[in-house]
């Protein structure tokens, strides 16, 4: 039930390592994402191999003054990406970003290939909708126990 691949975005935004850091940033800005994950075609799949973010961009080739169209996304991309497995909990995910520092982790099934990305913020919104189940638990027990639901009148 919480396995990742029952809360992972399954479109995801990718890119291979050779296009333009231009092309890749025209990308993000169709698909309104803040990062591409870096692919390579293997054998009819696609592996992740990097990522590559807007702030990657913006702080490695903007703000060096470096044409994007001159850079190829291999040149800047963050390699061996933090991946996770799609059978791989929620806690396992938040553990991983956690102790990678990464906002974002690409889901890969059995054979490594990519099946959807989680971000930290998709991963807030599910634990702001188990705590909100858990918070009314209370709520809905003095409710219970307000409609007059007793032993005595169960029995009557």
């Amino acid at each position: 039930m919480t396995h990742i691949k029952n809360f992972c975005n399954r479109h995801v935004v990718h890119i291979h390592a050779e296009a333009s850091v231009l092309e890749a940033a025209h990308l993000m800005r169709e698909e309104h994402v803040g990062d591409v994950v870096v692919v390579e075609s293997e054998h009819g799949t696609l592996r992740p191999v990097g990522m590559l973010t807007d702030r990657d961009i913006v702080t490695l080739i903007v703000g060096e003054d470096i044409a994007p169209e001159s850079v190829r996304v291999e040149d800047v991309m963050a390699r061996h990406p933090k991946v996770i497995n799609q059978f791989d909990e929620i806690l396992t995910a938040i553990e991983r970003m956690s102790e990678a520092g990464v906002r974002r982790l690409p889901i890969v099934d059995e054979r490594g290939s990519l099946v959807g990305i989680v971000t930290a913020d998709d991963l807030q919104q599910i634990l702001a909708r188990l705590q909100n189940a858990l918070a009314s638990i209370s709520s809905r027990q003095i409710a219970h126990e307000m409609t007059g639901a007793t032993l005595a009148n169960r029995f009557s």
